[in-house]
């Protein structure tokens, strides 16, 4: 029986963010509710990380660097390794599920596509995507017809939430750094899971130029340079508009 991975997907949240939560009252908590996020990644999630393993050593650096943040009562570097953690279980799900599209795989395809569509709450309004892969996974056969919707309807998705999140980068970061600083890292994880997607789309030169601007947003962020976190999340939002 396959994992209900949207379900795996929220535990494993409630957990990191029981951790944040528990993180000014008392390091003991923290590390126990890191440390069952942890066991349920590597329990649920590390066999399906195995075709991103990039993406795999990311989040365990990332659970690494958690502990350690905790450590030192370091609550910034927590919460942005936390959005790593988080945000990287998404870019391990497109890419099972879109792997499964390739292949034609409806079981495969029908344990991850509920995580996107409870993330991008696309079951609060009609989204053609969503009709057709309700009648593509009822019908296997019709998966390769649905395929090319519903991955453009992804690659939008996570899109939009690079911009979204660069420009709360902006507005959150001229009030607290460290908050903008989690905004930037949110809009350079979201980007990185649909980065050779976003290259077929806009050639590898303008991908680069967009590929180095989130990056940069995080740096500027980080720093606390506003004026270039500004500047770039409009460039950002304007080349993936």
């Amino acid at each position: 029986m396959l994992a209900d991975y949207s379900r795996s997907h929220d535990q494993i949240n409630e957990a990191l963010t029981t951790a944040r939560d528990a993180f000014a009252t008392g390091p003991v908590k923290a590390r126990e509710a890191l440390a069952q996020a942890q066991r349920q990644y590597t329990e649920g999630w590390q066999d399906a990380a195995a075709v991103c393993s990039e993406v795999d050593r990311a989040v365990a650096d990332s659970f690494r660097k958690m502990q350690e943040a905790i450590d030192r009562g370091d609550a910034a570097e927590f919460n942005v390794q936390r959005q790593i953690a988080s945000k990287s279980l998404l870019a391990i799900a497109y890419r099972n599920l879109d792997a499964a599209l390739a292949r034609g795989d409806a079981a495969m395809a029908r344990a991850w596509w509920p995580l996107f569509v409870a993330k991008f709450k696309w079951d609060r309004r009609p989204v053609p995507a969503v009709q057709m892969m309700a009648q593509a996974l009822s019908d296997g056969h019709k998966l390769g017809q649905a395929k090319g919707m519903v991955k453009a309807a992804l690659v939008d998705a996570f899109s939009l939430k690079v911009k979204e999140e660069a420009m709360e980068a902006v507005a959150y970061g001229s009030k607290d750094r460290a908050v903008g600083r989690e905004k930037a890292i949110e809009a350079v994880v979201y980007f990185g899971a649909v980065d050779s997607d976003i290259r077929a789309k806009l050639g590898v030169a303008r991908h680069q130029e967009l590929k180095d601007a989130v990056h940069d947003l995080y740096a500027a962020a980080t720093a606390g340079n506003m004026e270039q976190v500004k500047a770039l999340a409009n460039r950002i939002k304007e080349m993936l508009s």
